[in-house]
């Protein structure tokens, strides 16, 4: 059974991958028969932007597009305070908002653009808490999008 399911590569074709680290991702996609890179379908990326990481994981995701197959991907910003300002939003008593210029590192990206994707999905999660859709957020999604996804 171990030879029908990792050796035909039906393991890594129909199971999302997730990564809770672009060094892990990484650390995964080296040691990883390249035929089985190939065969990869969907990846979930956790991109830790808080005090002490600061830095958009290039290398990591550079190494993405060498994964031919790969078909969605799911980038998640995992955010402390150190990114984001304190707001006072209608209807709620306070919230964090991103600041915009992570979003503009992240929308100009130049090793992202390298990627194609059929379906591309982005979340920012606040210290454990998604921070919902706010439109600055849903525009940079959408922009990814027009970048990322085959036509």
């Amino acid at each position: 059974m171990y030879v029908d399911v990792v050796g035909s590569g039906l393991l890594y074709s129909t199971k999302t991958f997730v990564f809770t680290s672009p060094t892990l991702m990484l650390n995964y996609l080296w040691v990883v028969n390249p035929v089985h890179r190939s065969s990869i379908r969907t990846i979930e990326l956790w991109i830790p932007l808080l005090n002490h990481h600061k830095a958009l994981p290039t290398k990591a995701v550079s190494f993405l597009a060498e994964c031919k197959g790969l078909r969605e991907l799911k980038l998640c910003l995992h955010v402390d305070d150190s990114n984001c300002d304190f707001v006072r939003l209608p209807g709620r008593l306070f919230n964090y908002r991103v600041h915009e210029r992570l979003l503009r590192r992240v929308r100009d990206w130049e090793a992202l653009r390298a990627l194609r994707v059929r379906k591309f999905e982005l979340r920012v999660v606040f210290k454990g808490w998604i921070t919902g859709p706010e439109q600055s957020y849903k525009t940079l999604e959408e922009e990814l999008k027009g970048i990322l996804l085959m036509n």
